[in-house]
């Protein structure tokens, strides 16, 4: 099954955060809409680039950016890893992904291993389930690099995406515009990210 997979923390974060701008626009054009003898002929539609390069976690994606890496998914009987094979990944192990195939929701995952197996490579790919959302962290800069992914921020177990730094278990982290979260217990540390086990302090 052709897919394609958008590689890097930075990648990842400037996507996510483009899906969350677009939805956003789309949901206030949607209100406004339903409103028109308020605001008649008013709405707000996203630029032209923004349509064709965002697509929505929560929508069968059609296309892709031209950027990233062409794989093919194999059959497989695991239901906690997938399988791809591609002839040259541009990818690398313990990073993480945005996997994307045609007519299906885009799947965030880490990338736990690559093998070379005659003129191709076999890449094992971990999904992370949950609810996703991306938040700028404050006092951080421009950096998409300073991005926090956060897994079930609704939930009573959330977890933490951050790029690889110095973080320690019982720190806290402020969102811009949002939560703090407090760092309970490191559960994945790699060259490119760190996840953690978080709190929410509302």
């Amino acid at each position: 099954m052709p897919a394609h997979l958008l590689e890097g923390f930075v990648a990842v974060s400037a996507h996510l955060q483009g899906e969350e701008k677009l939805s956003k626009i789309m949901n206030l054009s949607s209100q406004l809409s339903r409103g028109r003898s308020l605001a008649r002929d008013m709405s707000l539609v996203p630029l032209e680039h923004e349509k064709s390069f965002y697509k929505p976690l929560n929508s069968s994606l059609i296309s892709f950016p031209e950027h990233g890496t062409s794989l093919s998914l194999l059959r497989n009987v695991s239901k906690q890893f997938l399988v791809a094979e591609s002839p040259a990944p541009n990818c690398s192990t313990g990073d993480i992904g945005l996997l994307c195939r045609e007519q299906q929701p885009a799947k965030l995952v880490i990338v736990r291993q690559q093998t070379l197996y005659e003129d191709v490579t076999l890449i094992l790919l971990e999904p992370i389930i949950g609810n996703i959302t991306i938040h700028d962290i404050e006092n951080a800069g421009d950096s998409n690099s300073q991005k926090a992914i956060v897994i079930g921020m609704e939930t009573a177990q959330p977890e933490v995406l951050l790029a690889n730094g110095k973080y320690t278990v019982g720190s806290k982290i402020k969102l811009l515009y949002g939560n703090t979260l407090y760092l309970k217990a490191c559960v994945d540390s790699t060259p490119w990210l760190v996840r953690f086990k978080a709190g929410v302090d509302l």
